[in-house]
């Protein structure tokens, strides 16, 4: 699926629609604690910081993982997202 969506969202967020951008319509909201819950953050993550909280998480996830296969999975995304899901500046 992400062979799909990776490269039409990358087309979306560079079409010209009138002083902005086509993007997918979504937004990243971190969870934040509530009471007794966890809520989304009232405001989305910057995509710089999506960015850098994506290659953090997946880095320490392939470094807690036991299973070499997964390890290897998790590193090859980890670079992918590195050098190929650059945010818009």
């Amino acid at each position: 699926m992400s062979n799909v969506l990776t490269p039409l969202a990358e087309i979306l967020v560079q079409q010209p629609l009138k002083d902005r951008v086509a993007a997918p319509c979504f937004n990243y909201y971190a969870m934040t604690t509530g009471e007794n819950s966890l809520i989304p953050s009232p405001v989305p993550l910057a995509p710089s910081v999506l960015h850098t909280e994506l290659t953090n998480r997946i880095t320490e996830a392939a470094t807690a993982a036991t299973v070499n296969e997964q390890k290897f999975t998790l590193q090859k995304m980890a670079s992918y997202v590195s050098k190929n899901l650059k945010p818009s500046p």
